[in-house]
């Protein structure tokens, strides 16, 4: 009898889109191990996030557009290739579905 093993990461495809869109600062590359990945993202979310704040605070509307505006285009082509099923893990593999 043949043992077969799948060549899919331990990372679940959906939990990785849920922490992809909490926040934006990069929860979903640390939850698959893209350490390097999720401290830019992080770095850059956190940043955007006391700018979103500050702007709110300031009433600024265009320091609050372009907050919401670097947010959202940091993640979405990660939040793409989630939907897709094309992101992988820190070794290379494909998520798993469930």
């Amino acid at each position: 009898m043949a043992n077969y093993t799948s060549n899919t990461s331990d990372k679940s495809k959906a939990k990785a889109i849920k922490l992809c869109i909490a926040g934006f600062i990069g929860l979903h590359a640390f939850y698959v191990g893209k350490i390097k990945s999720g401290i830019i993202h992080l770095i850059l979310g956190l940043g955007c996030w006391l700018g979103l704040i500050s702007g709110i605070v300031a009433k600024e509307p265009t320091v609050i557009i372009g907050c919401l505006i670097v947010l959202i285009l940091c993640s979405l082509p990660d939040l793409i290739k989630l939907f897709l099923g094309t992101y992988r893990d820190n070794v290379g593999a494909p998520l798993r579905e469930k």
